[in-house]
């Protein structure tokens, strides 16, 4: 199959942010600002917060419609260039049979998260769209006033893309966060499945549950070289 990239970002392109799983926002809501400033200040977006967004925990488990219906939106709005989930979770596989299959389809742009956020990566993905695993509001954006290099990579993925982007170990990296119930801790700013005799596992790499980390775009090529131990994107993910 041949993937639909999205368009590129540009700085004042709209974009919108979804809980499409657990209500992080509304339970911490000094680290979701802190993303939500990231993406304003730091990439001169307008961050366009859908209902979900800052709904309580307890009221979102009781709705996965409510979380769909978001999604579904945000496909439909012309105006809407990425959509960014809030925080991961352990919930959204519920809102999958509640997705409009053909608005995904026929609006391509920008989806991105991770963790829990994957089914709805993978569900768009199988749609024929190329779907980006990384950063979310609160674990990733909100940290980026400590990782400048994470900001570059961000912008060299997804707003100045080339033909060949070749994945670099961030210097600097955590894999844990201050407690998220103290406000001033928040920063400002078996191969046997695949059937393959000799198949290559790459560990230790940047994406994931740790800051920073790299966007993963699905339905990219990429390239492994287990000589040279690199590993490269060998197109634009966006257009």
């Amino acid at each position: 199959m041949e993937y639909v990239k999205p368009p590129r970002l540009r700085s004042g392109d709209s974009v919108a942010v979804v809980s499409t799983s657990w209500g992080g926002p509304h339970v911490f809501p000094h680290v979701f600002g802190a993303g939500i400033r990231a993406l304003t200040h730091r990439f001169g977006l307008r961050v366009v917060e859908f209902p979900t967004a800052r709904m309580a925990p307890d009221d979102l488990a009781a709705d996965p419609r409510a979380r769909a219906a978001d999604l579904n939106a945000a496909f439909a709005d012309t105006e809407i260039a990425a959509v960014i989930c809030s925080i991961g979770g352990d919930d959204s596989a519920r809102i999958l049979r509640y997705l409009d299959a053909d608005v995904i389809r026929s609006n391509p742009k920008i989806m991105m998260g991770f963790s829990d956020s994957t089914t709805q990566l993978v569900y768009a993905h199988q749609l024929g769209l190329v779907t980006f695993n990384g950063p979310a509001v609160m674990a990733g954006f909100a940290q980026l006033g400590n990782f400048a290099q994470a900001e570059a990579h961000i912008r060299s993925m997804l707003f100045e893309p080339t033909d060949r982007l070749v994945y670099e170990p961030f210097p600097h990296w955590v894999n844990e966060y201050a407690p998220w119930n103290q406000p001033e801790s928040a920063q400002p700013e078996n191969a046997g499945q695949f059937g393959a005799r000799d198949l290559a596992i790459v560990t230790n790499m940047d994406f994931g549950h740790t800051d920073p980390q790299w966007i993963l775009p699905l339905g990219i090529t990429a390239e492994l070289d287990c000589n040279m131990r690199t590993f490269a994107l060998t197109e634009a993910a966006v257009t």
